[in-house]
């Protein structure tokens, strides 16, 4: 089935939640297929509008397919229920055609999932929709009367089955069923298992999450002060050549041409618009910040600062967090459901993904915040915006934007090391399976390896376990980094970057000598490396076997091509990772392995590489995934609420009263092994807290 509906609620900035269950939200239309044929009801504003009778047949027979069923979800419960007097559809009945195709690593939308299943002109979604929508969905200001004063607030387009326009937007809501019972029949299965993990997911997102609204509310007024003072400094550093922190072209031609700083490395292009392209986004000033600690106090890195400071990520995550709180103090649908071609989570709206880690659990801090007074916080952490001062305040407190409400705590519990265990488990490395059921540090044993050293060298022997020393933590260091990034077939080049951007130094012979070393240390991950890249080259340069499709073993896994067109890789779980038409293209004298992915946001989901390092990344991430899944269903079964997850952790909402509870409940759900997993050493760290933090 599917919705066409209106609103004066803008369902991008918003979110789906807030928009269905504001009162300006109706329902126009709704098209809807029967075992009789495709059906369509129709919103009269001057009648009851009772369900029909096909329809209600339909919906106690048993499934309800949607493209994007969470939104036909929130409209049937919150206007056709509320509204109307309709049954309510039980959350087990939905299935969900967007969801379906996110698991097969196809496009996310209606229009490109057609284009890129190859469907007829038949079963695509109509081009006009959009201009439809705007006209039809999204309220206008009234135009000014001859004679009469402006009209205030908005109107809808008059609604009414003869009107053309309103036709043609019943056509295109007709079409939108067809493209969508066609797309279904044609993407593969979606498993009971996975679709259990959808209901779980669709459970998390309504039941949404406490924020502080008066921390943001005070955040949001301090930061807008904080852009006041920002703007003055910049105008007086420039001499008023740049008069506000938002204007990036004349903060790029102002360091090119008034400084001579070439930041892009742009500057000895032939035209201007050439030289003026480069980034000045978070990540590229960073970086630049750090690789010219000498020149921290010119004005250039000060302009540069001040533009950090007041357009930071973290910081805007509180006016975001107010956009999208619904009228009970909840953010609600923060979560999108396998976003990521393994599987994982991905954010959306306010979302705890990409929250500052660097987190405060200091009360005082977050009250300071509260009162909104950005002299007081000047006073308290000085005249300094960007680091110590008032916008490093902010970044602190993000996190704790997220907080039990009332009579509640919050638990949160995270795998430790996950990625670097199922890796090992993986390969059957039995001496760091070991290390890891013993509970050692794994980045002491690397550091070790690295700087050909003994543990008593650079660590402590406090009877049960090796502690660092205090003046070797960068070897630790750095050797956590290597374990973190070097499974997965990364090269020097980028080791050398993903180090810096961990805050260590050092130069490209180093980087160079660290990759080797972890390399020969692990011989098996290596090797799973070119056996997994084997394995699927095979499968594209052999797709049949006997007539049948090609199906490969590889320890654990399983390789495989779908007669749909895709290679496919068994997990350990039994999920499938799905690659789209795969093929080899050789290049000289390299052969690569190329498919169609459609998590990217390219329009036109373009044909990207693999190789066996990328494919290991992959597999290890999607079976921490099923890890984590297994354990958010042992504590949702446990009758405890889940408010969200993120990468390897799960986070609880828990009554006061049955803390203790919860905290044993969760931590041992994330700490148990799924059968599947029998061998693999899991760890968990898990604690209680008030606001969400570190």
């Amino acid at each position: 089935m599917d919705f066409e509906t209106r609103s004066h609620i803008d369902l991008r900035k918003r979110g789906v939640a807030i928009y269905a269950m504001d009162p300006s939200t109706d329902a126009l239309c709704l098209a809807y297929s029967t075992p009789a044929g495709r059906r369509q009801w129709t919103w009269d504003p001057s009648d009851v509008n009772p369900i029909p009778d096909d329809l209600l047949k339909m919906i106690l027979a048993g499934e309800v397919h949607a493209f994007n069923a969470p939104f036909e979800r929130y409209i049937w419960r919150y206007v056709m229920v509320k509204k109307h007097g309709w049954p309510d559809i039980p959350l087990e009945a939905y299935r969900c055609t967007l969801a379906k195709a996110a698991h097969a690593n196809q496009p996310q939308s209606l229009d490109k999932l057609g284009e890129r299943l190859g469907l007829g002109p038949e079963a695509q979604k109509q081009k006009q929709g959009k201009d439809l929508i705007r006209l039809i969905s999204v309220p206008k200001k009234p135009k000014k009367k001859k004679g009469q004063p402006p009209a205030t607030g908005l109107e809808f387009y008059p609604w009414s089955e003869w009107d053309p326009k309103c036709n043609e937007y019943l056509a295109y809501n007709m079409q939108d069923i067809v493209a969508e019972d066609a797309a279904d029949l044609v993407l593969p299965e979606w498993s009971k298992d996975e679709i259990a993990v959808w209901q779980l997911d669709r459970k998390i997102n309504e039941r949404g999450f406490y924020i502080d609204q008066a921390l943001c509310r005070g955040a949001v007024a301090i930061h807008a002060r904080a852009k006041e003072v920002a703007n003055e400094r910049i105008a007086a550093l420039t001499n008023g050549a740049v008069t506000a922190c938002t204007q990036v072209l004349r903060i790029k031609e102002w360091m090119l041409y008034n400084q001579g700083v070439n930041f892009g490395g742009t500057l000895a292009a032939e035209t201007k618009k050439e030289q003026l392209d480069f980034s000045l986004d978070e990540d590229h000033i960073n970086m630049w910040l750090r690789r010219n600690p000498t020149l921290r106090d010119t004005p250039t890195a000060q302009v540069l600062r001040l533009r950090l400071a007041v357009n930071s990520n973290a910081v805007s995550k509180f006016n975001t967090a107010l956009l999208r709180v619904c009228t009970d103090g909840r953010v609600r649908e923060s979560l999108r459901y396998y976003k990521a071609a393994t599987g994982r989570w991905a954010g959306s709206g306010f979302h705890p993904h990409t929250l500052n880690r660097n987190a405060t659990e200091n009360e005082a801090d977050f009250e300071l915040l509260t009162r909104g007074d950005y002299d007081e916080v000047e006073m308290v952490h000085g005249t300094e915006l960007e680091t110590e001062g008032t916008i490093g305040l902010m970044k602190t407190c993000v996190r704790g934007i997220i907080e039990a409400p009332p009579g509640k705590k919050i638990v949160v519990s995270d795998f430790a090391g996950i990625e670097a265990r199922v890796l090992q488990w993986l390969v059957g490395n039995k001496a760091k399976l070991q290390m890891f059921i013993e509970d050692q540090d794994i980045y002491i044993a690397t550091a070790c390896e690295i700087y050909s050293c003994k543990p008593e060298d650079i660590a402590t022997w406090n009877g049960k376990k090796w502690k660092i020393k205090e003046g070797e933590k960068l070897k630790r260091q750095v050797g956590k980094v290597a374990e973190l990034a070097l499974g997965y077939a990364m090269g020097a080049a980028k080791y050398l970057t993903y180090a810096e951007n961990e805050g260590i130094e050092m130069d490209a012979a180093f980087a160079e000598d660290v990759v080797s070393t972890w390399r020969s240390a692990n011989p098996l991950v290596v090797n799973l490396w070119a056996a997994v890249n084997r394995h699927a080259m095979h499968i594209c340069n052999q797709k049949y076997t006997n007539g049948a499709p090609t199906r490969t073993r590889l320890g654990r896994l399983e390789f495989g091509y779908d007669a749909r067109k895709y290679l496919y890789v068994r997990l350990p779980s039994g999920r499938r990772l799905y690659y789209y038409q795969p093929h080899i293209i050789e290049d000289g004298h390299w052969k690569e392995i190329h498919y169609l992915d459609g998590s990217k946001k390219d329009k036109k989901y373009a044909s990207v590489k693999t190789y066996g390092g990328k494919l290991v990344e992959n597999i290890v991430q999607a079976a921490s995934r099923d890890i984590l899944c297994n354990s958010a269903q042992l504590i949702d079964r446990q009758g405890l609420d889940i408010i969200f997850t993120v990468h390897d952790e799960v986070v609880v909402e828990v009554e006061d009263a049955r803390v203790d509870m919860a905290y044993n409940i969760v931590h041992t759900a994330m700490s148990t092994v799924p059968k599947w997993g029998a061998g693999l050493p899991l760890t968990a760290e898990t604690k209680v807290s008030q606001r969400y933090g570190k």
